[in-house]
């Protein structure tokens, strides 16, 4: 009789006695582990994280462009200043190819 009851279940309902199973599962790990003896506080974290060099890495690397300003005020004026002095050539070919890079 119990294997019919579990045949005719959805799939939605052995879902919630599965949901529900480890609810009270881990209910009754967080009561045994509030029960367990309180010299353990005092010894220390019972865990630490720590970041690898890489993640320290990128980390200071997302705080650099963070800080870093959206536009370059020094390459602007430079443009700026070469534009209105007739020194600033413009080559199509290499905007082109860079156009062709950026696409590939």
């Amino acid at each position: 009789m119990k294997i019919q009851e579990t045949s005719n279940r959805t799939q939605t309902e052995l879902q919630i006695a599965q949901a529900q199973q480890k609810r009270v599962d881990v209910n009754a790990n967080a009561k045994g582990a509030a029960q367990a003896p309180k010299a353990a506080d005092s010894a220390g974290p019972a865990a630490t994280v720590s970041l690898s060099s890489r993640g320290r890495e990128i980390q200071a690397a997302m705080a650099k462009t963070n800080a870093a300003p959206d536009v370059r005020s020094d390459k602007v004026a430079d443009v700026r200043r070469r534009l209105e002095s007739g020194t600033y050539m413009i080559d199509p070919t290499r905007i082109a190819r860079g156009i062709l890079d950026s696409k590939a």
